[in-house]
């Protein structure tokens, strides 16, 4: 089986893999179309070149660039951003004549010549359309800077402007009344949590009463203890305090409890003193 030879251009590397040289010793990221570099200024053409170019001054000789460096493509070839004369003629013409070299030059000047003319040509026969584009994109611009960039309009933002306001405002009365309803079910969930805690104090008269009737005078009297002993020592748990009333029982060291809550306690107290009484009067 025969062996596939590939050549490797080293510019098109580069630009592949974004590397400096094909021996990088940390890793890069180059973007040799924005830097100084021979790989970025070797255009796609010039560093296609594997084999051999034809002479541009027109003297039948090849340029070949088989096994040249990267360096050295770039000073030869003519498409190269880094083309050098002097390297050229050393290259591609070492043994040339002054009449050989005077008459590359002519044929130089010719190509020249001839893609210039070419180019007037293809100017001449498109100068319509040249004018009407740049007539229309005139227009277009001048319409702009009157109707829709201008800065009356604060270059087209007031309309965007506007829709956001609009849309903000559609938002808040959409969506307040939904945040505010979200804020009143976590009140009145943590209010729920906090009679679920104070369950036992609050039946306390009723589950006594019971107690009592079915002769369960032990299980009477321990959960009266147990009430008395929350209302004496925490009260704060029985009922949520307001931020003034914790801050103030942190201050002060105390169980502090506002005037409505010792109404609410001293009423369900009150029942359950009536309850114990009776039971002892049994």
């Amino acid at each position: 089986m025969g062996r596939f030879k590939v050549q490797v251009d080293e510019a098109t590397l580069l630009k592949a893999y974004r590397i400096e040289s094909l021996e990088p010793q940390e890793w890069q990221d180059v973007d040799h179309e924005t830097i100084d570099s021979l790989a970025g200024g070797m255009t796609s053409s010039a560093s296609s070149y594997n084999d051999a170019a034809s002479d541009p001054l027109g003297l039948g000789a090849i340029v070949d660039v088989t096994g040249m460096s990267m360096e050295q493509k770039a000073a030869v070839l003519i498409s190269s951003k880094s083309f050098d004369p002097k390297a050229f003629l050393s290259a591609v013409h070492p043994d040339a004549t002054f009449e050989e070299l005077a008459m590359g030059i002519r044929n130089l000047r010719h190509s020249l010549d001839s893609r210039s003319e070419a180019i007037r040509v293809l100017v001449e026969e498109n100068f319509d359309r040249f004018v009407s584009v740049k007539f229309s994109a005139d227009g277009l611009y001048g319409e702009m800077k009157e109707g829709l960039l201008a800065d009356s309009t604060d270059f087209a933002s007031n309309a965007l402007k506007s829709q956001l306001k609009l849309a903000t405002a559609k938002a808040d009365q959409v969506f307040l009344p939904v945040l505010e309803n979200a804020s009143k079910a976590d009140k009145l969930r943590s209010t729920l949590a906090v009679f679920e805690r104070s369950k036992f104090f609050f039946n306390l008269p009723g589950s006594l009463r019971e107690a009592v009737e079915a002769r369960r005078y032990d299980a009477a009297m321990r959960d009266y203890k147990k009430g008395k002993f929350l209302l004496e020592s925490k009260p704060g748990q029985l009922l949520p305090t307001s931020l003034a009333t914790a801050q103030s029982s942190q201050s002060s060291g105390s169980s502090a409890v506002s005037d409505s809550q010792k109404r609410i306690f001293d009423k369900v107290w009150t029942a359950v003193e009536k309850v114990m009484s009776e039971m002892r009067e049994t």
